[in-house]
């Protein structure tokens, strides 16, 4: 840990966040007539050499991807802990390996368009290193999975730093998800069981590597998001009458409220929830979310409300002068952009009304 390392990268970021779109010119954008307006609106952002060779305006996914990975990249090639970007960047992977599980686990057909072309390594290297075991079921190879290559660092001369953290920290966390997934299915679990079990491998897998990395404000980062993200769960669980032994096996670790205390408090009741909460900072968003439970009304706007709070507090990051949290925090900001500009891009296509577009849009990071 040396934040005085990180002195020229944040440097670089300040720079790059001036070119972030803010909450007005999100707006402005989702108040254009359709989707070809929309795309040409973007013409002078980062966005516009990645969408302006669209030969199908519909595609408008993938060169938002395009425009997302050149951005890892650039970012990656100035960070001088590389490893902090790409545990960042390792929630790809670990999205491919539940596309991955579903087909040769749960025996699900695959969707090519639920690849993410986002991840370390690529999806083809993933399903390349899986092997029958001696039970007859899939088994992720770790040597193959070695050697399966990435596709950052080509372009900067970081692959070296990039092959030495898969091997050494990707690799392993990976496998063992994947052994996770597997007992999960032999055991009679399905698809649901098959995901769970994966979001929990990586919860715990990247905030336990954040936190020995030595920047505590990061591991915090991630323990708010994993509050946040455990806190939809119960609000979603209750809301669907699940009892306490599903939810307390799919609440993910890692978080300020340990998921064995959510789950008792879950068997307990409402009343005993609320007094957990209100021990936290996620207090008022509990009892929000059980008004609406007791309203019976949608719990969308409720888990906008809970991703906004999320922005918010990776927008503090920013305000650190060294370290990696600004940078860090940069590439949550991006991210949360090309989700707004997919939710209004997808509103164009549809030709939904502005308004139910504008309902939708989460807050900016700008």
């Amino acid at each position: 840990m040396d934040e005085y390392n990180w002195a020229a990268s944040v440097g670089h970021v300040r720079i790059l966040e001036m070119g972030l779109l803010t909450g007005a010119d999100l707006s402005r954008l989702a108040e254009t007539q359709d989707l070809r307006t929309a795309v040409s609106a973007l013409r002078d952002t980062n966005y516009g050499k990645h969408l302006e060779t669209l030969g199908n305006l519909e595609e408008f996914a993938p060169a938002l991807e395009r425009a997302l990975q050149d951005e890892y990249e650039y970012v990656l090639s100035f960070s001088p802990e590389p490893g902090l970007i790409l545990a960042f960047l390792s929630k790809y992977d670990f999205h491919n390996l539940k596309v991955l599980g579903k087909e040769l686990l749960a025996g699900m057909p695959m969707e090519p368009r639920a690849v993410s072309s986002l991840s370390v390594i690529p999806f083809d290297g993933l399903r390349g290193a899986c092997s029958k075991g001696e039970d007859g079921a899939p088994s992720l190879i770790r040597e193959i999975l070695e050697r399966a290559g990435s596709r950052y660092g080509t372009r900067n001369g970081r692959g070296e730093e990039v092959t030495s953290f898969i091997s050494k920290h990707l690799v392993p966390a990976l496998v063992n998800a994947f052994e996770e997934a597997r007992r999960e299915v032999l055991e009679g679990g399905g698809p649901f069981e098959l995901d769970s079990a994966i979001d929990r491998a990586w919860m715990s897998w990247v905030s336990h590597y954040y936190r020995k990395s030595g920047y505590q404000l990061l591991g915090d980062s991630v323990a708010a998001e994993a509050d946040l993200i455990n806190l939809r769960i119960v609000m979603r669980s209750m809301s669907h009458g699940l009892g306490p032994a599903i939810v307390t096996k799919i609440l993910l670790p890692g978080g300020t409220i340990s998921a064995r205390d959510i789950g008792n408090a879950y068997a307990v009741g409402p009343e005993a929830l609320e007094m957990l909460y209100l021990r936290t900072p996620w207090g008022t968003l509990f009892r929000q979310g059980v008004d609406r439970l007791r309203k019976r009304e949608p719990l969308t706007q409720w888990e906008k409300e809970c991703e906004e709070t999320l922005v918010e507090i990776y927008r503090t990051l920013r305000t650190r002068a060294l370290g990696p949290e600004p940078v860090l925090g940069f590439l949550y900001g991006k991210e949360n952009e090309v989700k707004n500009l997919r939710i209004i891009l997808s509103g164009k296509q549809s030709q939904a009304p502005k308004e139910r577009i504008l309902a939708r849009i989460r807050k900016s990071y700008a």
